[in-house]
């Protein structure tokens, strides 16, 4: 039995949609819901019309989103029963590094920025194989490129908002 609490507690959780390569590149991107009028158009930008399969968890909310000649429902216990990896892990995985990220380093995320730490996670995590050229990467970055000031960092959000 669930407390009273959990359903406002349901209610007020953002909604991100996830979705990675086969290579082990990901996306992930706040929704306001997850009905198909909100992930179809981001759905058909990010999924390749040539892409063969499309993975997905076993929920029912990808019929329509994804041509039923392409859909896979993943199965983690089939999967594992025969001896396969599973289909999704790449997401799951980034999904589970995302909340250990706001847990030890972020602590805690504003609504409003959400999309900004959800960048540069994605950044961060397609390009974890690559961390031996990294340092210098930073490096010229810095030395190129001028500083973003808070202020025009924030400024698309506080206008949002109807602030300043």
């Amino acid at each position: 039995m669930r407390g009273a609490g959990s359903t406002a507690a349901k209610s007020k959780k953002i909604k991100v949609l996830g979705i990675a390569e086969q290579g082990g590149r990901v996306h992930l991107q706040k929704v306001t819901d997850f009905t198909n009028s909100s992930l179809k158009p981001i759905i058909d930008a990010k999924i390749s019309p040539e892409t063969k399969h499309v993975v997905t968890d076993g929920a029912l909310r990808y019929k329509g989103l994804v041509p039923k000649e392409k859909h896979v429902r993943g199965n983690h216990f089939a999967e594992f029963k025969r001896g396969e990896m599973p289909s999704n892990r790449t997401i799951e995985g980034a999904f589970s590094l995302f909340k250990r990220g706001v847990i030890g380093s972020y602590h805690r995320l504003g609504t409003e920025h959400l999309d900004a730490y959800l960048s540069e996670f994605c950044w961060r995590f397609n390009r974890r194989k690559q961390q031996g050229l990294m340092f210098g990467l930073v490096l010229s970055n810095l030395a190129v490129n001028q500083p973003l000031p808070y202020k025009q960092l924030t400024a698309k959000t506080q206008n949002e908002l109807g602030e300043f």
